[in-house]
């Protein structure tokens, strides 16, 4: 997918307001995600099984219940190049959540003025594993564990060039782990 704007999307009883992948391989480059919603899994997109690449995206005010932006599960595995997430909202993963043995590569991302009510206001991992570099998590709030980012059961890699910073949250402002975390 190029060049794309997808806006005010909603699905019921599942994920993926704008797009569900199970089972596939997905591209996704200088597309716009805004407004769009879940019930369940990925407000704009839900990523299941699969791999994706996603790169120059923008994801803007989307919101679900895990992943308010994006979520990657059930073993998929994704790579997000120069990218921003910016005021979306969930429980768990106010713009990214990575779950179910998936994983995550992530690089020139900026991740910001997210929300949750519950874990990982900008990115939320449960049993999985995430690697970031030369990223800005900054500003994301949550009502209860970690503004910036929280990791459960999972292994979480800081690189180069990240910055997480001005994050608020109960516990832990700007990271939170109950995992094994490697800074590099």
């Amino acid at each position: 997918l190029m060049d794309i704007h997808f806006t005010n999307a909603h699905r019921s009883g599942s994920g993926g307001g704008a797009l569900r992948a199970e089972r596939s391989r997905v591209v996704i480059e200088n597309c716009r995600f805004s407004k769009s919603s879940s019930d369940q899994e990925g407000g704009a997109l839900l990523v299941s099984n699969s791999s994706l690449l996603i790169a120059r995206s923008h994801f803007e005010e989307n919101n679900a219940e895990h992943g308010g932006a994006l979520a990657i599960v059930n073993g998929a595995e994704a790579i997000l190049v120069n990218s921003t997430f910016l005021h979306c909202s969930a429980a768990d993963g106010g713009a990214i959540y990575v779950g179910g043995r998936s994983r995550a590569a992530m690089t020139g991302m900026l991740i910001s003025f997210n929300h949750v009510s519950s874990a990982g206001g900008g990115v939320r991992s449960h049993q999985s594993t995430v690697n970031i570099s030369a990223s800005v998590v900054s500003n994301n709030t949550c009502g209860y564990v970690a503004g910036g980012i929280d990791c459960s059961c999972s292994l979480l890699r800081i690189a180069g060039g990240v910055r997480i910073l001005g994050n608020q949250g109960t516990y832990g402002g700007d990271t939170h782990t109950h995992t094994h975390t490697h800074t590099h």
